[in-house]
């Protein structure tokens, strides 16, 4: 769990970085960078439907505050 966790994390900065940096990017190099994060982001989605009901929850709350953190 804790790599599968950790794997989010790096993805959740990758996204901050991307948007922080869109403007500086070239448009093949932005949608690069999105493409890979979306691969890691499948990558990890397909991990977590097999992840225990308690790990599920834990997963469902830091969804809701990556997007509670993004919507302020």
């Amino acid at each position: 769990m804790t790599e599968v966790h950790g794997k989010w994390l790096q993805l959740m900065h990758e996204y901050e970085e991307l948007w922080r940096d869109q403007a500086l990017l070239e448009d093949g190099a932005a949608r690069a960078r999105v493409s890979s994060a979306k691969k890691i982001e499948s990558e990890l989605s397909s991990k977590a439907i097999g992840l225990p009901a308690q790990d599920r929850k834990l997963g469902a709350t830091t969804y809701h505050e990556v997007i509670a953190e993004r919507t302020m």
